[in-house]
């Protein structure tokens, strides 16, 4: 496997099919695919398109935030993170580059800069919006770097379900949008007020 990304995808992949009892085989069937479509993706082989990474989760009753609810520590090792009660986005509601777009300019960035931050070229971005596609997994990740969020955060929705005051609630959304620079600037700048 070419990333700790994909490793931990793959491992996250099993540990959910593995929680319901069902054979890799089964799964991939059941999607409509060969019958090593599920192994190849645990053994390295394949990823995913961002259409068929949906139907997964809805097979496994999985959001796509619930199966991204994951933690890079030491930047090598995936740690899962308890499921919370926050409300996230599934299948049927959740538009990927209507978001995308939303960070964006929430940011103030153009396509071109989201491309050279996320490490992407910008017709292939430009490409998603005029041809309606969707984007793959790992560009996706690279995106969600490049705003400083998780994919987990990314498919989580804006609703309110939290017991946090408002304005609390205000400052962790502008919060997620600043750059890891900008975040630790923020934190020293609280410390010493």
């Amino acid at each position: 496997m070419d990333t700790v990304f994909e490793e931990s995808f793959a491992d996250r992949l099993s540990e959910l099919r593995s929680q319901y009892g069902i054979s890799a085989r089964e799964m991939s069937l059941s999607l409509g695919q060969s019958e090593g479509y599920i192994n190849g993706i645990e053994n390295g082989k394949g990823f995913p398109s961002m259409t068929m990474f949906f139907e997964i989760c809805n097979y496994l009753h999985v959001t796509p935030a619930e199966f991204f609810d994951i933690e890079v520590k030491d930047g090598e090792r995936i740690v899962y993170r308890d499921r919370t009660m926050a409300r996230v986005a599934d299948r049927s509601d959740f538009d990927v580059l209507k978001k995308i777009d939303d960070e964006r300019v929430a940011r103030g960035w153009s396509e071109y800069m989201l491309a050279k931050r996320a490490g992407l070229t910008q017709s292939t971005i430009s490409s998603w919006y005029q041809k309606g596609l969707q984007p793959s997994i790992s560009s996706l990740e690279k995106i969600c770097k490049a705003f400083g969020m998780t994919l987990s955060g990314f498919f989580k929705t804006d609703e309110k379900t939290t017991d946090m005051p408002e304005k609390q609630q205000e400052l962790n959304v502008i919060y997620e949008r600043l750059s890891p620079g900008q975040r630790d600037a923020v934190v020293e700048l609280m410390k010493n007020m």
